[in-house]
């Protein structure tokens, strides 16, 4: 059983890039209080998306893609998510005991380095979104989803 722990910058070093938006640049205006990131994360043309997501207390990741070509960004929308990411071999198959699973609040930001295997995120309280962001092509391997072996994983939020 893994239970999710709060992502940091430093936690999540061996996966790629995380920021928090509301910790960098704050503008505001009368009607509008907005964040921008301090660093740069898209280096190619990408394609946005937004990722609906059940709330589930406990769910297995039986799956995980990754992506050999890019860098994929996910963004927490509104409410808790948690991300769950393996460092197995890229060429391989994604291993269960590398899997750790990441508590992310919202305008947390994370850039998973190219090679990183993930599943798709579940909702920490209702139903809620996270958006992303991707370069990849769609074709072959890129978008192909892994069985975790030797087994699923079990998670509790």
């Amino acid at each position: 059983m893994v239970r999710p722990i709060k992502i940091t910058e430093e936690n999540f070093k061996a996966f790629g890039q995380y920021s928090n938006l509301q910790r960098e640049n704050r503008l505001s205006g009368v009607k509008y209080e907005e964040y921008i990131s301090a660093e740069k994360y898209v280096y190619q043309p990408m394609r946005f998306g937004m990722t609906i997501c059940k709330n589930e207390k406990r769910f297995y990741v039986d799956s995980m893609e990754r992506h050999l070509t890019t860098e994929e960004i996910l963004i927490c929308g509104d409410k808790p998510i948690v991300l769950s990411v393996a460092d197995s071999n890229p060429y391989g198959e994604p291993q269960a005991e590398d899997i750790l699973v990441f508590y992310m609040e919202p305008g947390d930001v994370v850039m998973l380095a190219k090679g990183i295997w993930h599943d798709a995120c579940q909702a920490v309280e209702a139903d809620a979104f996270y958006y992303f962001m991707a370069h990849g092509t769609g074709k072959g391997d890129e978008i192909k989803w892994h069985a975790i072996q030797p087994a699923p994983v079990a998670v509790e939020i």
